[in-house]
């Protein structure tokens, strides 16, 4: 009976001991120490169908993106609470497949080793038997203008940075994604997994619409629990966000004039964060959208519904 009642304390004791581990709280803080060099391996991927009808015809038009590369985070030295920060972008690639229908099919491959663009099968550009080569070197330059380009922002423990500066084109990339931060949100403090913060932010597009007034997007993230991987103790956190609804009125680069209406946008996402050493190891970040447009370009009147799909995921890569 004795042995049975020690056993039984010591599974009470474990138990106990186990509790309190899942209970623990977490330092969910961003530190980027000066002289840090992150290197997060980084794949955005997108796909979207339109329907609508121009000049009282049907169409379909669908798109496929996938764009892959390094993102480099650098700290500089402190500046009181909030730490500087450069960020360059290294092995770009990114492939874009787009239709009309049965009439129009394009595909376009660009990397610095290969650029490659066709149309209904015709190829029109192929670095690699020097067709298009006046558009190679076009797309070469750009390349060339993200990867040796640098931008600085200011980061807090939360993770949020402050406007942006440095190459324009880099700049302009990371504007257009609408969110304040790089990372999901953190706390910027002490947590414990079940609690959760809240954060407003503003969309300044939609699709390839930019918008007359800033769309507000709503988000919350949760310390969800612990995760164990590669024998270091992670907190998971997990991300919701979605948009207000309301109407917008934008423009696309082609000069069409739309009111977006029916619009439902919704964000779910899963990352890891160690808060041993403050950084994220890893995360995926899925975005549904629909939304209808009414447009005009040219003096044509153009009506549409869009659903889209798109995905963030991120690995932080050990040098």
């Amino acid at each position: 009976m004795r042995k049975i009642a020690a056993l039984g304390l010591i599974v009470l004791v474990v138990a106990r001991v186990c509790f309190a581990a899942d209970d623990e709280a977490a330092e969910l803080k961003l530190r980027i120490k000066s002289g840090d060099s992150l290197h997060y391996a980084w794949t955005i991927t997108s796909n979207s169908i339109s329907n609508g009808r121009a000049e009282g015809k049907p169409f379909t038009i669908s798109s496929e993106f996938v764009f892959a590369m390094t993102l480099q985070i650098k700290g500089l030295p402190a500046k009181g609470e909030q730490t500087p920060v450069a960020l360059r972008l290294q092995n770009i690639n990114y492939t874009d497949r787009r239709s009309i229908g049965d009439e129009m099919k394009t595909d376009l491959t660009v990397s610095r080793e290969k650029v490659k663009y066709t149309e209904n099968g015709k190829v029109l550009i192929d670095s690699e038997n020097d067709i298009g080569t006046d558009s190679v070197n076009t797309y070469l330059d750009q390349m060339k203008l993200l990867e040796t380009g640098e931008a600085h922002t200011m980061m807090d423990g939360t993770g949020r940075q402050s406007e942006m500066q440095g190459e324009s084109a880099m700049v302009e990339m990371f504007r257009s994604g609408g969110a304040q931060t790089i990372f999901p949100l953190l706390a910027g403090k002490s947590v414990k997994p079940g609690e959760s913060w809240q954060d407003t932010f503003t969309m300044p597009s939609i699709g390839d619409f930019k918008l007359a007034k800033p769309a507000i997007v709503h988000s919350k993230v949760t310390f969800a629990k612990w995760e164990t991987k590669d024998g270091k103790k992670l907190a998971q956190l997990e991300l919701v966000s979605a948009m207000e609804h309301t109407d917008l009125k934008g423009e696309n680069p082609k000069g069409m004039l739309a009111e977006i209406s029916h619009v439902t946008d919704t964000v779910t996402g899963t990352a890891l964060f160690d808060p041993a050493t403050g950084y994220f190891v890893e995360g995926t970040i899925n975005n549904d959208v629909k939304y209808h447009i009414d447009g005009e370009i040219e003096g044509q009147r153009q009506g549409m519904d869009v659903t889209g799909k798109s995905a963030i995921s991120f690995t932080r890569k050990e040098k």
